[in-house]
């Protein structure tokens, strides 16, 4: 007895049950890889470009005044006025160890190179120096 397909299989029907399978597999990725979406899309600013945490100096505000830790070190005001510098030439050097505000270092080379600033408001930074009495040793 000859070999007979099955009415699924015969080439008409092959071919049409080939591209609804990947059909439904292009379906079933688009599913899981929807919820992954805001993951892959998300935008990451390295500058303070867009950046919406801004410190807000308090009005006692003091040169001796600790604002925030960096790995354990303790950071003040270098001065009580903030610079004026465009946020896209501030680049992000990390989170405070609270994790509520972004330090910033001047991407351009400048004399005070490796300050670290804390933005307080749109072009805005306001410089820090590590208070040595309060820090302890660098790691």
């Amino acid at each position: 007895m000859p070999f007979q397909m099955t009415p699924l299989l015969r080439p008409p029907h092959g071919i049409l049950f080939g591209f609804g399978t990947a059909l439904l597999a292009v379906a079933w990725f688009t599913v899981i890889d929807s919820g992954r979406r805001a993951e892959l899309e998300a935008i990451v600013f390295p500058t303070g470009a867009g950046d919406r945490r801004i410190y807000q100096p308090p009005p006692d505000l003091g040169l001796a005044s600790e604002i925030v830790r960096l790995h354990g070190r303790v950071y003040r005001p270098a001065q009580l006025e903030s610079i004026r510098e465009p946020d896209d030439r501030m680049m992000a050097a990390g989170r405070d160890d609270a994790g509520a505000l972004t330090l910033y270092r001047r991407s351009a080379p400048a004399a005070e190179e490796g300050r670290l600033h804390l933005k307080t408001g749109t072009g805005q930074y306001l410089p820090l120096t590590p208070n040595e009495a309060q820090s302890p040793p660098p790691r």
